[in-house]
């Protein structure tokens, strides 16, 4: 939504919050970075991270997570793509 702002702005001097909450839980898995980290599957459920849990179940979940911060890191890289484009 910001990016198609960013069109009707123009070159016009303006402030712009923009908030990403991609690297929140609950970690589901985005177009394009699923599986990137380790295997995925759809019926895999996002608990907690918690100490409680087994090892393997919280590898698995920060799996999870490094695919939101890839997602994340894809998506501010378009976001200043298009700032310097546009000037």
């Amino acid at each position: 939504r910001v990016l198609a702002r960013l069109d009707e702005i123009g070159s016009a001097r303006f402030f712009g919050l923009v908030n990403y909450m991609d690297a929140h839980g609950p970690h589901a898995p985005l177009p394009g970075v699923a599986g990137s980290f380790g295997p995925w599957s759809v019926f895999e459920r996002s608990p907690e991270i918690l100490l409680a849990n087994a090892a393997k179940t919280n590898a698995r979940l920060m799996d999870r997570y490094d695919e939101q911060i890839l997602y994340l890191d894809r998506e501010l890289g378009r976001f200043i793509d298009e700032l310097e484009r546009l000037g």
